[in-house]
Protein backbone atom coordinates (compact mmCIF):
# COMPACT_ATOMS: atom_id res chain seq x y z
CA UNK A 1 0.00 0.00 0.00
CA UNK A 2 2.87 2.33 0.98
CA UNK A 3 4.44 1.26 -2.77
CA UNK A 4 0.91 2.28 -4.44
CA UNK A 5 1.14 5.62 -2.37
CA UNK A 6 4.36 6.55 -3.08
CA UNK A 7 4.20 6.04 -6.80
CA UNK A 8 0.91 8.08 -6.82
CA UNK A 9 2.28 11.23 -4.92
CA UNK A 10 5.05 11.07 -7.75
CA UNK A 11 2.74 10.92 -10.47
CA UNK A 12 0.89 13.61 -9.24
CA UNK A 13 4.31 15.65 -8.47
CA UNK A 14 5.23 15.60 -11.93
CA UNK A 15 2.05 16.60 -13.69
CA UNK A 16 2.28 19.81 -11.26
CA UNK A 17 6.07 20.71 -12.47
CA UNK A 18 5.39 19.64 -16.21
CA UNK A 19 5.94 22.96 -18.02
CA UNK A 20 2.59 24.39 -18.39
CA UNK A 21 3.02 25.92 -21.99
CA UNK A 22 3.96 22.62 -23.18
CA UNK A 23 0.82 20.55 -22.37
CA UNK A 24 -0.67 24.34 -24.01
CA UNK A 25 0.29 23.64 -27.12
CA UNK A 26 0.06 19.58 -26.91
CA UNK A 27 -3.66 20.11 -26.60
CA UNK A 28 -3.69 22.40 -29.73
CA UNK A 29 -4.03 19.42 -31.69
CA UNK A 30 -5.82 16.40 -29.87
CA UNK A 31 -9.35 17.35 -31.09
CA UNK A 32 -11.12 16.12 -33.70
CA UNK A 33 -12.62 18.09 -36.83
CA UNK A 34 -16.01 18.47 -37.20
CA UNK A 35 -15.88 19.71 -40.58
CA UNK A 36 -13.42 19.72 -43.65
CA UNK A 37 -13.60 22.39 -46.07
CA UNK A 38 -11.82 21.48 -49.67
CA UNK A 39 -10.48 24.50 -51.49
CA UNK A 40 -11.32 23.60 -55.42
CA UNK A 41 -11.22 27.30 -56.72
CA UNK A 42 -7.80 28.60 -56.94
CA UNK A 43 -9.55 32.35 -57.73
CA UNK A 44 -9.08 34.86 -55.29
CA UNK A 45 -12.86 35.20 -54.48
CA UNK A 46 -15.92 33.47 -55.10
CA UNK A 47 -17.35 30.14 -53.93
CA UNK A 48 -15.06 27.05 -53.39
CA UNK A 49 -12.04 29.51 -52.97
CA UNK A 50 -9.72 30.37 -49.64
CA UNK A 51 -11.03 33.32 -49.18
CA UNK A 52 -14.75 31.75 -49.00
CA UNK A 53 -13.23 28.99 -46.93
CA UNK A 54 -11.80 30.82 -44.56
CA UNK A 55 -15.82 33.37 -44.11
CA UNK A 56 -17.09 30.08 -43.96
CA UNK A 57 -14.84 28.29 -41.27
CA UNK A 58 -15.04 31.47 -38.85
CA UNK A 59 -18.87 31.37 -38.76
CA UNK A 60 -18.69 28.00 -37.57
CA UNK A 61 -18.65 26.01 -34.26
CA UNK A 62 -16.46 23.20 -35.12
CA UNK A 63 -13.33 22.55 -35.92
CA UNK A 64 -12.76 23.09 -39.02
CA UNK A 65 -10.06 21.45 -41.41
CA UNK A 66 -9.06 23.57 -44.58
CA UNK A 67 -8.11 21.62 -47.29
CA UNK A 68 -7.02 22.28 -51.69
CA UNK A 69 -7.65 20.26 -54.27
CA UNK A 70 -4.41 18.10 -55.43
CA UNK A 71 -4.62 20.22 -58.56
CA UNK A 72 -4.21 23.49 -56.48
CA UNK A 73 -0.76 24.71 -56.32
CA UNK A 74 -0.92 28.74 -56.60
CA UNK A 75 -3.46 30.66 -55.67
CA UNK A 76 -2.70 34.36 -56.37
CA UNK A 77 -4.94 37.18 -54.30
CA UNK A 78 -5.82 40.73 -55.13
CA UNK A 79 -6.34 41.98 -51.32
CA UNK A 80 -5.89 40.88 -47.69
CA UNK A 81 -7.61 37.38 -46.65
CA UNK A 82 -10.73 37.87 -43.75
CA UNK A 83 -8.70 37.49 -40.57
CA UNK A 84 -9.47 33.86 -38.75
CA UNK A 85 -12.10 35.03 -35.80
CA UNK A 86 -13.64 31.85 -35.06
CA UNK A 87 -14.09 31.65 -31.05
CA UNK A 88 -16.53 28.70 -30.70
CA UNK A 89 -14.18 25.94 -32.37
CA UNK A 90 -10.41 26.02 -34.54
CA UNK A 91 -9.23 26.42 -37.63
CA UNK A 92 -6.46 24.17 -39.58
CA UNK A 93 -5.42 25.67 -42.82
CA UNK A 94 -3.35 22.64 -44.11
CA UNK A 95 -1.67 23.16 -47.71
CA UNK A 96 -0.27 19.66 -48.76
CA UNK A 97 3.27 21.21 -49.31
CA UNK A 98 1.84 21.73 -52.36
CA UNK A 99 0.16 25.24 -52.22
CA UNK A 100 1.77 28.60 -52.68
CA UNK A 101 -0.21 31.77 -51.90
CA UNK A 102 1.00 34.99 -53.65
CA UNK A 103 -0.10 38.54 -53.33
CA UNK A 104 -0.71 40.73 -56.44
CA UNK A 105 -1.98 43.81 -54.73
CA UNK A 106 -0.43 47.29 -53.83
CA UNK A 107 0.81 48.48 -50.49
CA UNK A 108 0.83 46.98 -47.28
CA UNK A 109 -0.81 43.12 -46.66
CA UNK A 110 -1.14 40.05 -44.87
CA UNK A 111 -1.02 36.49 -45.70
CA UNK A 112 -2.75 35.33 -43.15
CA UNK A 113 -3.90 37.14 -39.19
CA UNK A 114 -5.00 35.16 -36.65
CA UNK A 115 -7.06 37.19 -33.94
CA UNK A 116 -7.38 40.81 -33.90
CA UNK A 117 -6.29 44.26 -32.59
CA UNK A 118 -9.19 46.70 -32.76
CA UNK A 119 -11.85 45.26 -32.24
CA UNK A 120 -10.18 42.76 -30.11
CA UNK A 121 -10.22 39.42 -31.26
CA UNK A 122 -8.18 36.38 -29.15
CA UNK A 123 -8.84 33.32 -31.32
CA UNK A 124 -7.27 30.36 -30.14
CA UNK A 125 -6.12 26.76 -31.04
CA UNK A 126 -5.63 27.77 -34.95
CA UNK A 127 -2.86 25.98 -37.05
CA UNK A 128 -1.19 27.15 -40.13
CA UNK A 129 1.35 24.24 -42.00
CA UNK A 130 2.13 23.16 -45.06
CA UNK A 131 2.09 26.37 -47.23
CA UNK A 132 4.26 29.13 -48.91
CA UNK A 133 3.77 32.94 -48.64
CA UNK A 134 5.09 34.86 -51.74
CA UNK A 135 5.88 38.69 -51.74
CA UNK A 136 3.72 39.64 -48.18
CA UNK A 137 4.61 42.82 -46.14
CA UNK A 138 3.84 40.86 -43.40
CA UNK A 139 3.29 37.12 -44.01
CA UNK A 140 1.46 35.46 -40.57
CA UNK A 141 0.26 37.81 -37.87
CA UNK A 142 -0.50 36.60 -34.38
CA UNK A 143 -2.90 38.81 -32.16
CA UNK A 144 -4.66 34.86 -30.36
CA UNK A 145 -3.41 32.78 -28.14
CA UNK A 146 -2.49 29.38 -28.38
CA UNK A 147 -1.86 28.80 -31.91
CA UNK A 148 0.51 27.07 -34.12
CA UNK A 149 3.00 27.84 -37.88
CA UNK A 150 4.26 24.93 -38.58
CA UNK A 151 6.58 23.97 -41.50
CA UNK A 152 5.49 27.30 -43.78
CA UNK A 153 7.60 28.52 -46.24
CA UNK A 154 7.66 32.96 -45.73
CA UNK A 155 8.87 34.91 -48.64
CA UNK A 156 9.22 38.94 -48.52
CA UNK A 157 8.88 40.59 -51.83
CA UNK A 158 11.28 39.62 -54.13
CA UNK A 159 12.94 40.81 -57.78
CA UNK A 160 15.15 38.78 -60.27
CA UNK A 161 15.14 36.39 -56.88
CA UNK A 162 16.30 39.65 -54.57
CA UNK A 163 15.10 40.49 -52.10
CA UNK A 164 14.23 44.18 -53.19
CA UNK A 165 12.26 45.75 -50.77
CA UNK A 166 12.46 43.69 -47.48
CA UNK A 167 8.93 43.28 -45.87
CA UNK A 168 7.85 43.85 -42.22
CA UNK A 169 7.31 40.83 -40.28
CA UNK A 170 7.79 37.26 -42.10
CA UNK A 171 5.71 35.62 -38.70
CA UNK A 172 4.81 37.79 -35.46
CA UNK A 173 2.84 37.95 -32.38
CA UNK A 174 1.30 41.06 -31.64
CA UNK A 175 -0.33 42.65 -28.46
CA UNK A 176 -4.16 42.36 -28.82
CA UNK A 177 -4.77 46.43 -28.08
CA UNK A 178 -2.72 46.37 -24.49
CA UNK A 179 -3.03 42.14 -23.86
CA UNK A 180 0.22 40.34 -24.46
CA UNK A 181 -0.44 37.13 -26.98
CA UNK A 182 1.13 33.42 -24.69
CA UNK A 183 1.12 30.20 -25.80
CA UNK A 184 1.51 30.41 -29.35
CA UNK A 185 4.19 27.77 -31.34
CA UNK A 186 6.38 28.50 -34.17
CA UNK A 187 8.44 25.62 -35.15
CA UNK A 188 9.81 23.95 -38.69
CA UNK A 189 9.63 27.46 -41.12
CA UNK A 190 11.65 29.00 -43.08
CA UNK A 191 11.51 33.36 -43.38
CA UNK A 192 13.44 35.07 -45.88
CA UNK A 193 13.71 38.58 -46.96
CA UNK A 194 12.02 40.32 -43.93
CA UNK A 195 13.39 43.19 -41.89
CA UNK A 196 12.68 40.97 -38.50
CA UNK A 197 11.91 37.15 -39.46
CA UNK A 198 10.25 36.22 -36.72
CA UNK A 199 9.10 38.99 -34.27
CA UNK A 200 7.16 38.39 -30.98
CA UNK A 201 6.22 41.24 -28.63
CA UNK A 202 6.25 40.50 -25.50
CA UNK A 203 5.54 36.81 -25.57
CA UNK A 204 4.63 34.31 -22.54
CA UNK A 205 5.31 31.08 -23.57
CA UNK A 206 5.59 30.69 -27.25
CA UNK A 207 7.49 28.62 -28.45
CA UNK A 208 10.18 28.67 -31.41
CA UNK A 209 12.41 26.02 -32.95
CA UNK A 210 13.70 24.37 -35.74
CA UNK A 211 13.50 27.55 -37.93
CA UNK A 212 15.54 28.96 -40.69
CA UNK A 213 15.81 32.62 -40.40
CA UNK A 214 18.35 34.51 -42.91
CA UNK A 215 17.86 37.90 -43.31
CA UNK A 216 18.59 39.00 -46.95
CA UNK A 217 19.06 42.05 -48.62
CA UNK A 218 19.67 42.02 -52.80
CA UNK A 219 23.51 42.64 -51.78
CA UNK A 220 23.69 40.92 -48.09
CA UNK A 221 22.91 38.06 -46.79
CA UNK A 222 22.93 36.62 -42.98
CA UNK A 223 22.26 33.67 -42.01
CA UNK A 224 20.88 31.88 -38.58
CA UNK A 225 17.75 31.87 -36.79
CA UNK A 226 17.14 35.08 -35.93
CA UNK A 227 14.21 35.90 -34.21
CA UNK A 228 13.52 39.80 -32.58
CA UNK A 229 11.81 40.47 -29.79
CA UNK A 230 11.01 44.21 -28.02
CA UNK A 231 14.21 44.68 -27.16
CA UNK A 232 17.25 42.73 -28.46
CA UNK A 233 17.38 40.18 -31.23
CA UNK A 234 18.57 36.63 -30.46
CA UNK A 235 19.26 33.53 -32.22
CA UNK A 236 17.93 30.13 -31.41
Amino acid sequence: MKKKIGVLVLVIALIISYPSTLLLNSFQTSFAFGLTITVTDAGDAGPNTLRDAISTANGSANNVLITFDPGITTITLDSSLPYISIEDGSITIDGGNHVTIVKSFGGAGYGFKIGNELPVNNSTGNSIRNLELDGFENGIILYGDNNRVENVIVSGPMVASACSNLGQHGISTVRRNTDDVVNNTISNNTVTCYRKGIFLQNPSGTIVSGNTVPRNTSTVALTGSQVFNDVNPCFV
